[in-house]
Order: structure tokens, then sequence, then C-alpha cells
């Protein structure tokens, strides 16, 4: 199989972007500014790193997956991809009000989380028409959201962009496709 040219892969899914710009904004504007701060820079960060590791991807895949005929990189990778960078780039900052005595709440804690987890809703049922099942994955909704939460902060670690990393997160999304979706 050829590679496609860059012009070809590097935003395959953009699309989505255009969706999380809109829904980032919607929860922002829910939120007490004075705790929850909105990172614009972070945005054009993940996108431009998007493009980088679609392709770092597409060459790993070619080099031992299948890709489909048509090019396009199944949506548990897109979904990955797109989770990993707004985990390692988060675009709400999160900070305690200590004069005023306002402190955020474990919610508020884990927005950037709960928009991961808003990722992989929106795009599993965009391309398999299936929702999941709140009441099935409710019991491991909460240790999704807690690796979620690791995983933003483990700055310590290197190779947070490890492909290993991408495939272990794509198998999960597929799992919980295959296990949690009505």
């Amino acid at each position: 199989m050829s590679t496609p040219k860059n012009s070809e892969i590097l935003f395959n899914s953009e699309h989505w972007f255009k969706q999380f710009k809109i829904l980032l904004n919607a929860i922002y504007e829910k939120q007490n500014k004075d705790i929850v701060l909105f990172d614009f820079d972070n945005l054009t960060k993940i996108k431009k790193e998007y493009a980088k590791r679609l392709i770092v991807l597409r060459k790993d895949m070619e080099c031992g997956y299948k890709i489909k005929e048509d090019n396009v990189i199944d949506f548990h990778k897109i979904i990955t991809l797109y989770v990993m960078l707004f985990l390692e780039y988060p675009v709400f900052k999160i900070k305690a009000n200590e004069k005023a005595g306002i402190y955020p709440t474990k919610s508020v804690v884990l927005l950037n989380e709960m928009f991961c987890y808003n990722i992989v809703q929106a795009i599993t049922k965009s391309w398999t028409e299936k929702t999941i099942d709140e009441n099935k994955i409710s019991c491991y909704k909460e240790y999704l959201l807690t690796l979620f939460y690791k995983y933003k902060n483990c700055s310590g670690i290197n190779g947070r962009k490890d492909l290993v990393i991408t495939y272990q997160f794509s198998s999960i999304f597929y799992f919980i496709e295959q296990h949690y979706c009505k």
C-alpha cells in the first residue's frame, strides 16, 4: 500500500476538532471563571500535534497493521489521538481561589477528563450509531476517568507519546464499544 501524501492525512478527522471547540465553549460558559480558565493556546497545540501523531501512527501501522483500503484509520485510534492530546494539553486550567474561599469540586477537577469521555461517546456514536450504555458502564467509568487523570498528570514519565500507549488506549475504546454500547 502506498503512503498517502501528507496533505491527504493531515486532518482526516478535522471535522471533530470543530465540534470539540463548540462543546468546549459550551462547557466553559457553565463554569465559575474564578476557578476555571480556558487555555486557547492549547487548542492550537493540539491541532498541530494531532497532524504529526497521525502521520507517525499511519507509518507504524503500515509496518504491521492493516489499514483499510480507503486509507482511513479506525475510529478507536482517532478517539485515542484526541483523548491523549486533550489530556496532555488540557484546555481547562483549574485553580482554587483561596482569597474568595472558592475551591473546585471533584467534577470541576475532572473537567478535562470528562470532556475526553465526551470525545469517546461522540465519536463512537458517530461511527457505530450506538451509544454507550451509561447504566452498564457506570461501575467502570470512574476507573476510566482515573486512568485519564493519571495519564494527564504523568509528566515525569518519558514516552507518553509512545505508540504502545496509543494502542493500549485504542484497545480500551474497542472494548467499550464491544461491551458497553447499545
